[in-house]
């Protein structure tokens, strides 16, 4: 039987569910890896750089904010610089997260750095789990399981459509 548009929908679906579980992978590990930062060593920092970036109008949805940060930090003598606030942290349009992060970050501004006792090298200003990260994984997973479910039923229409279940009587 020759290919029909459901079956490229249906593919196009499944392969946009295969991208989405990868993201949903990466979502997860960088939330427990903040979760573990939080039994890892930590030095005391400084910060070099501190960025306000912002795009789009605010009050638009096209609008997003993202403090951006770059530190100077030593493990055992040897110099090191970073840049994670969280590994969930980026883009946001949340004003509250923002504005606090704002707040207290300015260059020169003395920080804990917490880095990976393996690979001193990963490191991050704000250990832990926050609530926020879920917003990632929820989103993620809805266009995920929305995917499978139209590759579902793109693959279990009925053929032709309606013209099947006419019943043509001799």
């Amino acid at each position: 039987m020759p290919h029909s548009v459901f079956d490229y929908v249906a593919w196009g679906a499944l392969l946009l569910a295969a991208v989405l579980l990868f993201l949903l992978i990466m979502v997860i590990r960088n939330i427990l890896l903040g979760i573990r930062a939080k039994q890892w060593p930590y030095v005391i920092g400084q910060l070099l750089s501190v960025e306000d970036k912002i795009k789009g109008t605010p009050g638009e949805e096209d609008y997003i904010q993202e403090i951006v940060v770059r530190y100077a930090y030593q493990v055992d003598g040897q110099e090191f610089e970073g840049k994670t606030i969280h590994p969930c942290y980026g883009r946001s349009n949340s004003q509250k997260q923002h504005d606090g992060l704002k707040a207290i970050l300015a260059p020169g501004v003395r920080v804990r750095v917490y880095y990976s006792p393996l690979r001193p090298k990963i490191c991050m200003l704000s250990p832990g789990y926050y609530s926020v990260s879920l917003a990632g994984i929820f989103g993620v997973l809805l266009f995920f399981v929305g995917m499978l479910i139209i590759a579902f039923v793109f693959w279990n229409h009925p053929g032709t459509g309606f013209a099947e279940g006419i019943k043509i009587l001799p």
